[in-house]
């Protein structure tokens, strides 16, 4: 639990300020207080609730707008998404680990099934929504209608090692040998920003099928508005 929340953490202190400088806040949000905290949230159609819990960490809830309209649409009910604190619209004064931890973030997801009226929800965790989802059923599994888990990350950070493993393995002898370069920890302390582009960058094409994409998919991951 301590390995995700310090995941969480690190990846929310970079993304969040990105986040906060081009969130959109007319898109027919809403919000609930999560004990102090101002979290948004929006939902589409009616019915039991189906709370959508999208990855990251760090990234607000925009993403998941034409999947939570899909799913209305077709499943005829609620559903839900909501900015994960400290992205998007929910908003902290300060992003620390006192302000962001995973405890606070189930506490925040109990906090909308309560507001939202509901004794149980189900709940669809995509990659590190998916661990998020993990959390609040395990401690709080009566009040989990259904669990769904997409492209889910682990309980624990276990799986990164097989994971770094798989994504090398789909690029070249000389991409691994440079990103094994900008990982030393002696670039990581020189400029870590840098270092941790650089590196992602070499992964990059592992993620696609089609490499004519991968262009256009540097350039929007690597833009610190995206």
């Amino acid at each position: 639990m301590k390995t995700i929340t310090a995941l969480f953490f690190a990846f929310t202190m970079q993304v969040t300020m990105a986040q906060n400088l081009f969130a959109d806040t007319t898109a027919g949000y809403s919000y609930f207080d999560s004990n102090g905290v101002k979290i948004a949230y929006r939902t589409f159609g009616t019915g039991t609730p189906l709370v959508l819990l999208n990855g990251g960490p760090g990234r607000s809830s925009d993403s998941f707008i034409p999947l939570a309209q899909s799913l209305a649409n077709e499943l005829h009910r609620e559903i839900v998404i909501f900015d994960q604190r400290g992205t998007g619209r929910s908003r902290l004064p300060v992003v620390d680990e006192a302000t962001v931890s995973l405890d606070l973030m189930v506490n925040d997801l109990d906090n909308l099934r309560i507001h939202l009226g509901a004794d149980k929800i189900s709940i669809l965790g995509h990659s590190f929504g998916g661990a998020y989802a993990m959390a609040f059923a395990g401690k709080y599994p009566n009040r989990v209608e259904a669990l769904i888990l997409s492209c889910s990350a682990g309980v624990d950070l276990s799986y990164k090692a097989y994971g770094l493993h798989n994504l090398l393995s789909h690029v070249g002898a000389k991409s691994r040998e440079k990103y094994e370069f900008w990982t030393r920890p002696a670039q990581e302390k020189k400029n870590r920003d840098r270092a941790a582009k650089k590196a992602f960058k070499l992964l990059i094409p592992a993620y696609v099928y089609n490499q004519k994409h991968v262009p256009a998919l540097e350039k929007d991951i690597l833009n610190p508005a995206y």
